[in-house]
């Protein structure tokens, strides 16, 4: 999925627009997400400015057909 990010002169996302959806449910999933994300501010005259970026965010889902369930245990030699 694809949103645009809006990225204040400190480097806090303040708002997302998706850009290219998977589903409703994992769009939301996505933007609130941002809400704990930091980004390097951009930069004009050497001072941060606020920008809008591209963001691609890749989900995984656990026990996904093709995927193994991660395991601690430990193998017999």
């Amino acid at each position: 999925m694809q949103l645009s990010v809006d990225v204040d002169d400190r480097g806090i996302p303040i708002r997302a627009r998706v850009l290219k959806s998977l589903d409703p449910g994992l769009d939301r999933n996505a933007i609130q997400s941002l809400a704990g994300w930091r980004f390097q501010p951009a930069t004009e005259d050497g001072k941060p400015v606020g920008a809008t970026v591209k963001v691609e965010v890749q989900f995984s889902l656990v026990g996904a057909p093709g995927r193994r369930i991660p395991s601690l245990k430990a193998k017999k030699n």
